[in-house]
């Protein structure tokens, strides 16, 4: 059961038609996306890959190459470094992807540029093929990289939209930085309404719930960890760590941490109270909300294969990580 189906919006706008989160992967062979993966070398086929930044900061670079570009490993080269942590496996990354057939030399699209939604990538999913992420693992934040893929780290022997089975695929990377993978702000007092909450080492949240049930008249939302970044708008893509607890049963019935990766989706995409959750709060912020079940699932009769009845009261923590505002590693 899952709050809302996390997904991996612009790379299907592309044109490219990439799984999301929620639906199948591409096999990948000899690479399940775990920690063998590796920045790859660059190579004559990379290096051929011309890229011009936009004239603003908000215009995807033009590729330019000689096509046929193949290749039989996947190639990368750095058009522009970038500086700070480097990118492992285990991180969140937000990029922005132009992407090129490099068979036909054909524009297949670009995603995070002209005001839509830069990526949120966790470099954990196998659904984003192992090709995109070996050429994230190259860079640092701001650096710019032209890779090239051959099927066998790409979309395999289905191919994907225009991209046939035997193409290769050119994808430049703009790399805007890092997400941090808990909240950062200052500890802050919720108040005496919320439940206990501690923390783990690795950030996740533990709630003491107490016997008695709470069912407040809208969603209460208190503060654990002050942010000061930026303000969450509605209808936001926002980048969290969450667990959602049934406070009727005592179950932990949702939890990004047990996935063991960040999710995103859009402040509209999520349960009322959820959205209330999030709206106005700053990343780097840690909240608790307690919802009643006119503002969770109690709308729809409840999430029988959650085991949460429509009469129950939801407590969720979440970590704000990210929000939807786009930046630019170009100029």
């Amino acid at each position: 059961m899952r709050l809302a189906r996390p997904v991996i919006p612009a790379l299907a706008a592309a044109g490219i038609l990439v799984a999301t989160l929620a639906g199948c992967s591409t096999p990948e062979k000899g690479d399940p996306g775990d920690a063998a993966l590796s920045c790859p070398a660059a190579g004559d086929a990379s290096k051929a890959v011309e890229v011009k930044v936009g004239d603003s900061a908000d215009a995807a670079p033009k590729v330019s190459f000689d096509a046929p570009l193949k290749t039989d490993a996947t190639q990368a080269t750095v058009i522009k470094e970038g500086k700070g942590a480097a990118i492992t496996e285990k991180d969140s990354v937000k990029v922005r992807f132009t992407f090129v057939n490099g068979t036909t030399g054909k524009a297949l699209g670009a995603t995070g540029y002209d005001g839509s939604a830069v990526e949120t990538l966790p470099m954990t999913s196998t659904q984003v093929p192992a090709g995109l992420r070996k050429a994230v693992l190259c860079a640092k934040p701001g650096a710019i990289i032209a890779a090239v893929i051959p099927p066998d780290d790409g979309f395999g022997a289905t191919g994907a939209g225009e991209l046939k089975a035997d193409d290769t695929l050119v994808a430049v990377a703009d790399v805007i930085g890092i997400i941090k993978d808990k909240a950062d702000g200052k500890s802050v007092d919720p108040g005496a309404e919320f439940p206990k909450v501690t923390l783990k080492k690795s950030g996740e949240p533990e709630v003491e719930l107490p016997k008695e049930v709470v069912e407040p008249a809208t969603t209460l939302v208190g503060q654990l960890k002050q942010g000061d970044g930026a303000t969450v708008a509605e209808g936001d893509t926002v980048t969290v760590q969450y667990k959602g607890i049934d406070w009727n049963t005592g179950k932990t019935f949702d939890a990004s941490w047990t996935r063991g990766q960040t999710a995103s989706f859009p402040t509209t995409g999520v349960i009322a109270g959820f959205s209330k959750a999030l709206v106005g709060q700053k990343v780097g912020s840690q909240v608790i909300a307690i919802i009643p079940p006119a503002e969770g699932y109690g709308a729809s009769g409840g999430q029988p294969s959650a085991g949460i009845a429509a009469t129950d009261t939801l407590i969720f923590v979440v970590d704000i990580l990210d929000t939807g505002a786009t930046a630019s590693t170009q100029g």
